[in-house]
């Protein structure tokens, strides 16, 4: 389903930073969005507010009642689609162009350069980490970001296609299975506060990436952050 949003201009809408020099840059880049859940659809708005030119956003699920407490849907969207939900949000919230597939994503999905991952599945995460690899291993211009969350707690991993270190770190480190994670990372319980930051924490991921890139602005690319709200700690790698 593609969905062409409203005719205002992307200038309008992100005149407030237009002086940035990566504002300029968002205008061309396309993003694809794995899950639309309580970490996808608060981070697609945020996202998308950066200017961005496209979303592509995929999820085979559907709205319940029990989203409410931590994703970004309205009670008209239960029993709805997660993905056209997503997508009227965004709607009313920004003005870039999305790309809805109501489906799972496989290593045979052809994914974008910048691919953000808010998944609650180990072996899904892998997947998608795999089809992204797959395509651009070596790529120095390619992002991967890889979203997790907790009632309480907030986690990033992110790295260029040519970052063989990193990558070799999160293959062999973070790319653990279902049956070794943490139980409540990535669980179901969800909190509104903590699904805005890691929303945050995804969007700030994705301007770091464009500065170091494109801007050719020293600019530190963390591979892994995250927030504890009980210990009110950040950890940054």
């Amino acid at each position: 389903m593609e969905l062409t949003l409203n005719n205002n201009t992307a200038e309008r809408y992100t005149q407030r930073f237009s002086g940035l020099p990566w504002a300029e840059y968002m205008k061309n880049i396309t993003v694809s969005l794995v899950g639309c859940g309580g970490i996808g659809s608060n981070a697609a708005v945020t996202i998308a507010r950066l200017g961005i030119m496209k979303l592509n956003i995929f999820d085979f699920d559907t709205v319940e009642d029990i989203n409410m407490a931590g994703q970004l849907f309205k009670i008209a969207h239960i029993g709805n689609s997660k993905v056209s939900a997503t997508a009227e949000v965004l709607n009313e919230f920004t003005n870039v162009e999305v790309f809805a597939l109501q489906t799972r994503v496989t290593k045979e999905t052809l994914l974008t350069k910048i691919t953000v991952c808010g998944l609650d599945s180990m072996s899904a995460r892998k997947e998608v980490f795999e089809s992204w690899y797959d395509r651009y291993k070596g790529n120095q211009n390619a992002f991967f970001v890889d979203c997790r969350m907790s009632v309480d707690t907030a986690q990033l991993y992110c790295f260029t296609g040519d970052d063989d270190k990193r990558i070799k770190d999160y293959m062999e480190n973070a790319l653990f299975s279902d049956e070794e994670a943490e139980p409540t990372l990535c669980s179901a319980k969800q909190t509104t506060y903590i699904a805005f930051r890691m929303a945050a924490m995804a969007a700030e991921s994705i301007v770091d990436f464009v500065n170091r890139t494109y801007v050719n602005k020293i600019s530190f690319l963390p591979y892994f952050v995250e927030y504890d709200s009980i210990s009110k700690t950040l950890t940054i790698k």
